[in-house]
């Protein structure tokens, strides 16, 4: 029995070393996994004819409207989305009422001045003036017709048509025609002459009377919120019976009629974006619309590195609205495939990708040319069919065994 015991214990040691024994390599039992590394086909949809840019959607005009002036706000009469006219009052501060009839009051000194300054230098009426200056005007009809009635019976007497007598009286109509205007004229000139101490007071008082509805007006101005241009309101910051002070924002105004895309443009793209070109503005969810290039900047922003570009669109729809991002396209003829810049890599010797061939990775040298955005031009050492590693090729070495895992171009 005690040996029958040793000889299961025996037996169950030997299948626990053998249980701990070294496994074999694992290398040996199962076939070491490929790369699986994200590539694309080249393709012709790799090339493009167009360049794009995103920017920022801004409206035609933008104004954050304030008073020139502190107070109480008595009156806003618009409110988040009013479309208002230029000109068109929108609010008011306390006083502006008085400031109004202020402005009404010294812009009737200023009519009643200037009359007075028409009339005041001689005592003449402006009807007076009026009357005498229609004499004027009659008188000189009289001249000019008696003119003509002499050139007309000069001709008859030298012809015996006419006797001496009558030639004669219509050269003594003529005269008398000549001294009528001239007196005309003399009565005019008088009326409106004055003494020179009484008509420099009386401009002294126009002027006057100018600077209070200037002052006036300036009253109201500060009082007063008024509608720069035609737009919608698109944001009102404060309530009535609250305070204001000058500068800070009571309304924000918004012109959309029009729209401008506000693009920052690459020193190697610039040339491409001329002012007055048509061009495709692309939005969210596939919306296009035409714009036109307005504005392309001479100089460099010192900031971005970049050249500022306006695109103005038509938005007569009400579609844009300031805030929102589009893509704006340029006409480009390229000859070399867009690929992404994770793509293309970069060592001592240049630009290079990684191909896939017969399974293995194969470094391939190429030439570049423009950037946009993530997008990379190269010009030269890639061709159709072609399959390119699009990711993790830092980390690649030539004639590795990789799997495509193909993604869309």
């Amino acid at each position: 029995m005690r040996r029958t015991y040793s000889i299961i214990a025996l037996t169950a040691s030997l299948l626990l070393l053998a249980g701990c024994s070294p496994s074999q390599p694992e290398e040996t039992v199962r076939e070491e996994r490929k790369k699986v590394m994200s590539t694309l086909e080249v393709s012709d949809q790799h090339r493009q004819a167009t360049l794009t840019t995103s920017g920022f959607v801004e409206g035609k005009k933008e104004s954050n409207l304030s008073f020139g002036t502190s107070g109480t706000i008595t009156a806003l009469y618009v409110d988040k989305g009013t479309r208002v006219s230029q000109g068109q009052l929108l609010a008011e501060v306390e006083g502006g009422d008085l400031y109004a009839r202020a402005q009404e009051s010294a812009s009737n000194i200023v009519d009643y001045a200037l009359e007075n300054r028409a009339q005041r230098p001689t005592g003449e009426s402006i009807e007076n003036i009026e009357r005498q200056r229609l004499r004027l005007a009659e008188a000189e009809r009289d001249l000019e017709q008696a003119k003509a009635d002499l050139e007309r019976m000069e001709i008859l007497f030298e012809n015996g048509a006419i006797s001496k007598k009558d030639w004669e009286d219509q050269q003594a109509r003529y005269t008398r025609a000549e001294s009528a205007l001239e007196r005309e004229q003399i009565t005019l000139d008088g009326m409106l002459k004055g003494d020179p101490s009484l008509l420099s007071s009386t401009e002294s008082s126009v002027l006057n009377s100018i600077n209070t509805l200037a002052q006036a007006q300036r009253n109201v101005s500060s009082a007063q919120i008024r509608a720069p241009f035609t737009g919608i309101v698109a944001d009102v910051t404060r309530k009535v019976g609250e305070q204001a002070s000058p500068g800070n924002t009571i309304i924000h105004l918004v012109d959309l009629s029009d729209v401008k895309v506000m693009l920052q443009v690459d020193r190697d793209l610039v040339a491409y974006y001329r002012t007055g070109q048509q061009v495709d503005v692309l939005g969210e969810r596939g919306y296009q619309s035409k714009g036109t290039i307005s504005f392309v900047s001479p100089v460099v922003d010192e900031r971005s590195g970049k050249f500022a570009v306006e695109v103005t669109v038509s938005n007569g729809d009400g579609h844009w609205r300031s805030g929102m991002v589009a893509r704006v396209t340029v006409p480009y003829n390229s000859a070399g495939y867009w690929l992404p810049l994770s793509a293309v890599g970069m060592n001592t010797a240049g630009h290079y990708v990684i191909a896939i061939e017969e399974g293995q990775t194969v470094r391939r040298s190429v030439s570049t040319g423009l950037v946009v955005e993530d997008r990379i031009e190269v010009l030269s050492g890639v061709d159709n069919a072609d399959w390119i590693i699009t990711a993790g090729i830092a980390f690649l070495t030539e004639g590795e065994e990789v799997e495509p895992r193909f993604v869309e171009p």
